[in-house]
C-alpha cells in the first residue's frame, strides 16, 4: 500500500468499491446506484485516490467481503485499518469492535466498558414540536438521564450533536455537559451522573409540574 487507491469488486448483493492508504483500508462502500456514484464516494472519503489493483491485503478484505455477502463466514480482524484521521476514542471504539468474534453479538455497554472502563450509554435528540409546554424538553432530557443512571446503574453518557445546532449544544452545556472533543460537523460531549444530579436539582418545580405524565422523573417526590 505505497499510495492511495479504491477498487471496485462484485458480491452477490452488487458492486461493492474499497479504499485503501499507505496505513491500510480507509473505506469500505456498500452498492450505490451505480459505478460512478461508488466511485464518488470512495475519492470523498479518499482524495487523491486513483483506481487501481488492489493490494494483497486489500484482495483478502475483498474476498472476505464476498464470502460474507454470500452468507458465508469471515474473519476481518488480521485486515490492515487506517486509523491515522481518526479521534482516539473513535480508534478504541473500532479496535474494540474488531475484537468481537465473528457471529458473537456484544452490547454497546459492553464495548463502553472495554473503551473506557465504564458502562456507558448513548442518547439522540428529538424533535418537539411547537407548540410545546413549558419545560418539557428538560423534562424528557431528565427522563433519558433518570434511565440511564438510575434505573438501568450505568455510569457515563456520552453523545454528538452537529456543531451547528447551537442552541441544542447550549442546552446540553447548561445541563452540565462537556464538550470532550469535535470532527468534522459533529462536537462530541461527556456527561457524568453527578452532572445529572446537579441539573435534576436544579429543575425540581419542572419535575414537579410534570407528575403525573407516565411515570420515572415525574413520580418522584
Amino acid at each position: 500500500m505505497d499510495s492511495p487507491g479504491f477498487a471496485l469488486f462484485d458480491t452477490a448483493v452488487g458492486r461493492c468499491g474499497v479504499a485503501w492508504s499507505r496505513h491500510g483500508v480507509c473505506a469500505l462502500q456498500l452498492p450505490e446506484r451505480d459505478d460512478d456514484a461508488i466511485r464518488a464516494r470512495l475519492r470523498r472519503r479518499s482524495p487523491g485516490a486513483r483506481e487501481e489493483q488492489p493490494p494483497a491485503d486489500v484482495q483478502a478484505l475483498i474476498a472476505g467481503v464476498q464470502a460474507l455477502l454470500r452468507g458465508e463466514p469471515a474473519d476481518f480482524a488480521a485486515s490492515p485499518l487506517d486509523f491515522a484521521g481518526e479521534p482516539p476514542f473513535h480508534r478504541r471504539v473500532y479496535e474494540a469492535a474488531r475484537r468481537i468474534p465473528p457471529g458473537a453479538t456484544v452490547t454497546y455497554g459492553e464495548i463502553a466498558k472495554q473503551v473506557n472502563g465504564q458502562r456507558s450509554f448513548c442518547w439522540g435528540s428529538w424533535i418537539i414540536p411547537e407548540p410545546r409546554p413549558r419545560g418539557l424538553a428538560v423534562f424528557s432530557a431528565l427522563m433519558v438521564y433518570e434511565i440511564g443512571f438510575d434505573t438501568l446503574g450505568l455510569e457515563h453518557c456520552h453523545f454528538d450533536v452537529r456543531t451547528e445546532n447551537v442552541g441544542v449544544i447550549r442546552f446540553h452545556e447548561r445541563a452540565g455537559a462537556v464538550r470532550v472533543g469535535e470532527e468534522g460537523p459533529d462536537a462530541f460531549f461527556s456527561y457524568s451522573p453527578e452532572a445529572y444530579h446537579r441539573f435534576r436539582a436544579s429543575h425540581a418545580a419542572t419535575i414537579q409540574a410534570y407528575r403525573g405524565l407516565g411515570g420515572g422523573v415525574g413520580d418522584e417526590a
